[in-house]
């Protein structure tokens, strides 16, 4: 068994809130020793740019001072537009040459210059043609990477691993929940200004779509809809205001059928690439899962089982609604720890 860490530390800078979660060793189990959580206004992060930078520093800064991680080394991810995932075939190379026979074949994926940007890649379960093999390749902007680095470092800390949330999600998705090497599952990780869908097939990624819509496109469907401010019309989303879930559904439905759109495409991809296979599971994760009405909507649409992730009860030390919240956190910090 490799030697693991007895604490890992996962830092999610999304688009409305820097999340910080330390995970430690009881024993054989695993437990959030501590948590914390910093609202983002929306214009602070945008498509995954940083716009107001000293607003994130200092959220981070804070974070990390509260949660006693200054001067450490944490386990984040980059997402949003500039965070490219493609399912791309190249021809089988000995191992020694993978690496590159790979980036050449990503250049044609890649809507930026090749030497602007950093790539890594995981080999998956091929279902192309004999002598080819089938690759999860991820590519970002050097540049985006560096400044998150940089702003890391303006906040005290480092970083030990720069992921990707759609990894990060299955990470912690597969810890927490009863799935087993056999099954097929997806997770839609709604976000409040998108959704990542990602499905795994036999404990590996297979694939991982974006789609532009979160829960701040709920929030303004039922602000034009109900003419209501933006603080009520999130009370709405989340049911604290006792609206009937139908009217809710009713105003967002746009948006909840572009997402549904987008993972029957993903599923169909599945079905059309292996042999006819099908869903198994779907899990809802993220804070707009949250949202009234939201599973219900996916569980008449999907025939499969469809539940809200819930990415800490097996190690009781955080509310379990915050799980689906701080699933990248968590999957981030689980990269040290497992």
């Amino acid at each position: 068994m490799l030697w693991k860490k007895k604490e890992g530390i996962g830092l999610d800078i999304g688009s409305s809130a820097a999340k910080l979660v330390v995970l430690s060793r009881a024993g054989k189990r695993l437990q959030i020793s501590r948590y914390g959580i910093r609202e983002l206004p929306p214009e602070a992060i945008v498509g995954g740019e940083i716009i107001d930078r000293e607003l994130v520093v200092r959220a981070v800064s804070e974070l990390s001072e509260e949660l006693k991680v200054k001067g450490r080394n944490v386990v984040t991810a980059l997402s949003g537009r500039g965070v490219i995932v493609k399912r791309i075939t190249t021809e089988m190379v000995a191992k020694e040459a993978l690496r590159e026979a790979v980036f050449c074949a990503a250049e044609e994926h890649i809507p930026f210059d090749i030497n602007d940007v950093a790539m890594d890649f995981h080999v998956l379960k091929s279902e192309g043609k004999p002598k080819t093999l089938d690759v999860l390749l991820v590519a970002v902007r050097k540049e985006t990477v560096s400044n998150l680095l940089q702003l890391l470092k303006e906040a005290g800390i480092g970083a030990s691993v720069v992921d990707i949330n759609p990894m990060a999600v299955l990470n912690s998705v597969s810890y927490s929940e009863d799935i087993s090497k056999t099954e097929i599952f997806a997770v839609v990780d709604v976000g409040a200004e998108s959704t990542c869908i990602t499905i795994s097939r036999e404990s590996e990624p297979f694939l991982s779509w974006h789609v532009s819509t979160g829960a701040r496109s709920f929030a303004q469907a039922l602000q034009k809809g109900l003419s209501v401010t933006q603080a009520e019309a999130l009370k709405i989303l989340m049911g604290e205001d006792g609206k009937e879930k139908d009217e809710v559904v009713s105003l967002i439905l746009p948006g909840l059928e572009e997402i549904a759109a987008s993972l029957e495409r993903a599923v169909s991809y599945l079905s059309d690439t292996g042999a006819g296979e099908k869903l198994d599971k779907l899990f809802l994760c993220g804070g707009g899962s949250a949202s009234l009405g939201l599973t219900d909507f996916f569980s008449e649409r999907f025939p499969v089982n469809v539940k809200v992730a819930d990415t800490v009860h097996k190690m009781g030390s955080a509310p379990s609604p915050l799980g689906s919240r701080l699933a990248v956190a968590i999957g981030l910090a689980l990269r040290e720890v497992t």
